[in-house]
């Protein structure tokens, strides 16, 4: 009895957190946000604040969830070289402008270069860089050519974005 109530509490939790990814990312994608809190994203979810910090410590680990593991995996699912991963984020972003936009500008001061760079590293070492120089060169072009473009409200050529990637690589 005790194992059937812990699984439906475990499916639970699962359903809660999915429906605040959910509504997080409709949300964003609806519109550009100047500031969005844990409040806010109460009241769209119909959740309680307490619920909402029992899955998320904050908003900036909410925000992390999105971007790790729903548009990270939605990229690289079945990428199969670093060009592609290029080609296909470029691609992802233009196709989920606002969603990208808004996620960027929420976590611009949160987010270090540094955990950017864990990030893309850990994508990388999954393609054949023999070169760790070279991938490390890689990372630092990826993100200053992202940083540039999402601060011109990604205005920047897709293809002009992807050839200055493809070049670095």
């Amino acid at each position: 009895m005790q194992a059937s109530n812990n699984k439906k509490r475990a499916t639970n939790m699962n359903l809660t957190m999915n429906h605040l990814i959910q509504t997080i990312c409709k949300e964003f994608s609806s519109h550009r946000i100047e500031r969005f809190t844990l409040s806010d994203l109460a009241k769209l979810s119909g959740t309680s604040r307490g619920s909402i910090y029992y899955h998320f410590s904050s908003i900036d680990q909410l925000y992390k969830e999105v971007l790790e593991n729903i548009i990270l995996k939605e990229i690289t699912d079945g990428c199969e070289s670093s060009d592609e991963l290029f080609v296909r984020s470029v691609t992802y972003i233009m196709e989920n402008q606002n969603l990208c936009l808004n996620l960027y500008y929420q976590t611009a001061m949160l987010v270090k270069d540094e955990h950017r760079t864990k990030v893309l590293n850990e994508l990388l070492m999954k393609y054949d860089i023999a070169d760790q120089s070279h991938q490390m060169y890689m990372i630092a072009s990826f993100i200053y050519t992202f940083k540039h473009w999402f601060d011109s409200n990604l205005k920047l050529d897709k293809q002009q974005i992807i050839d200055e990637l493809l070049n670095y690589n």
